[in-house]
């Protein structure tokens, strides 16, 4: 069951093309799709950082490189308060 407000949230994605644990195919079109149609979300770019945005790393496998923690790094910062001491 679906909160009401599940298509406003922000969501990250990241995937390498070299992944064979699991196929970029059902990362880049089956999660797409399910937050598309079951969820109806867009991608951020089209609402303003709201939606989701999937990132695609070539020559990735199944692994965080440093690519991807710098995006989503940036991505978190845009969307988190600053960190006060």
């Amino acid at each position: 069951m679906l909160s009401p407000h599940a298509a406003g949230l922000a969501v990250w994605l990241g995937h390498g093309t070299q992944d064979r644990t699991v196929p970029i195919e059902i990362g880049s079109t089956k999660v797409a799709e399910f937050l598309k149609e079951t969820v109806g979300m867009r991608e951020a770019e089209e609402v303003g950082g709201v939606g989701y945005k999937f990132n695609i790393y070539p020559g990735l496998i199944h692994w965080i490189g440093d690519d991807q923690w710098d995006d989503v790094g940036r991505w978190l910062s845009k969307r988190l308060p600053p960190v006060v001491s």
